[in-house]
């Protein structure tokens, strides 16, 4: 909250954000600052809202998007689609069970081919 917050509002950061995983140096572990104009170089406070669960939210106008601290992690809502965007290890496992199924599928695809070829065999009066 001083060297580099100072640094990028001199060079016109429109938005800084500091989040602590682990807790114990910044309280809230969330918070956004906004440069109010800018010409502004100094930054403002951005008020988050909380639950009763302790998850913290805050909106990103840079971003487009809410910052929210929830089950001790950092997680992006994307107001307009109401969800969440995937995390790296989300995505991934989206992508392996993808995957999986297309192999699955093309492989049945071949097993059929297969029993066809056989009917075909089999069908009286094949020369």
């Amino acid at each position: 909250l001083g060297r580099n917050m100072e640094t990028y509002a001199r060079i016109g950061i429109s938005e800084y954000c500091v989040y602590d995983p682990i807790g114990g140096l910044h309280f809230p572990r969330l918070q956004l600052f906004r440069l109010p104009g800018e010409e502004d170089r100094v930054y403002e406070h951005v008020q988050s809202s909380a639950d009763t669960h302790g998850s913290v939210a805050v909106p990103s106008e840079s971003l487009g998007l809410e910052l929210r601290f929830e089950d001790d992690r950092l997680r992006l809502w994307d107001p307009v689609a109401q969800e969440y965007l995937l995390e790296y290890a989300e995505e991934h496992a989206g992508r392996l069970q993808e995957r999986a199924a297309r192999i699955a599928t093309e492989q049945r695809v071949r097993d059929l081919e297969s029993e066809l070829a056989v009917l075909k065999e089999r069908r009286p009066g094949n020369p």
